[in-house]
């Protein structure tokens, strides 16, 4: 199916599988020749299926790292962090699907959860096949429509069932509570995965977590005696040491681990370790 088809006809295309309350919750089509890829861990509070159409690109989940190209596709279930994104030198496009609870059934059914969430459709061509009766029944305007785009989501499943992966596996998260101590977890993951990044705030954590900022900073205090942005702090200066040590100088080792200039970084290690980067690696480097 030409890729173009999907730029040509992605509003509509996005409205049809919007009748339905049932299975599909939204859907979307990104095209990394034109979109910019986000390089960060994240969590999300729903079920989505990716398939993708074209090129390749990388995702991480469970402490693994996949490496997937056209015709394979990826399930992500909520709460579980994760990231992804396209390789450079043939950047992918996909269309995903985000899922209501009884997709989200189905998809658990045919065994897909955190610690297995690829698959490979040998037969590309069937769920090509299925994108363009999606796309053809777009214009339908019917009492029907809701039907007809439930009935083009389970023939994707269908396909899947057959010809992807369909051998059911326990579900690691399946029936798991997301408790104070889940949440804290799950917020010093996304902090230890993304610290490096200049823009993570406390704010763009809980913002990533799905949780009220008010609500994680209560919870996350409470269980770890310590304040989030202190953990941040905290990863942040582990790393600074050890570049130190190894020789890098205070602007290299700024930029490194998330800061944006040099001063506010001196000013944030004198801070944490009482002295500054330069006299810090000398003292620590007579030991």
């Amino acid at each position: 199916m030409g890729i173009v088809i999907f730029f040509t006809d992605k509003t509509s295309f996005v409205q049809f599988f919007s009748q339905t309350d049932r299975l599909v919750s939204d859907v979307g089509f990104d095209d990394f020749r034109h979109v910019s890829p986000m390089k960060l861990f994240w969590v999300q509070p729903r079920f989505t299926l990716h398939y993708i159409v074209r090129g390749k690109g990388r995702l991480q989940v469970e402490g693994k790292s996949y490496s997937l190209s056209a015709g394979e596709g990826f399930v992500l279930p909520p709460s579980v962090p994760f990231c992804y994104y396209p390789e450079e030198e043939e950047p992918w496009a996909y269309v995903w699907f985000g899922l209501h609870e009884a997709a989200r059934s189905l998809l658990v059914g045919l065994g897909f959860d955190a610690l297995h969430p690829v698959y490979r459709v040998e037969k590309s061509g069937a769920v090509e096949d299925f994108l363009g009766e999606a796309l053809s029944e777009c214009a339908s305007d019917t009492p029907a429509a809701s039907l007809l785009a439930d009935a083009c989501f389970l023939r994707l499943l269908s396909v899947l069932a057959r010809e992807g992966r369909a051998t059911p596996s326990p579900s690691a998260r399946e029936g798991q509570e997301d408790s104070g101590t889940a949440i804290t977890d799950k917020l010093d993951f996304l902090i230890r995965a993304n610290f490096e990044n200049p823009h993570m705030t406390v704010a763009l954590l809980c913002q990533m977590a799905h949780v009220s900022h008010s609500y994680a900073c209560k919870v996350y205090k409470e269980k770890k005696h310590m304040r989030m942005q202190d953990y941040l702090t905290a990863c942040r200066m582990e790393k600074a040491e050890k570049m130190l040590l190894s020789g890098a100088t205070a602007k290299e080792t700024a930029f490194a681990v998330g800061y944006r200039d040099a001063i506010h970084f001196s000013k944030e290690f004198r801070r944490f370790y009482g002295n500054s980067p330069i006299a810090h690696a000398r003292l620590r480097g007579r030991e």
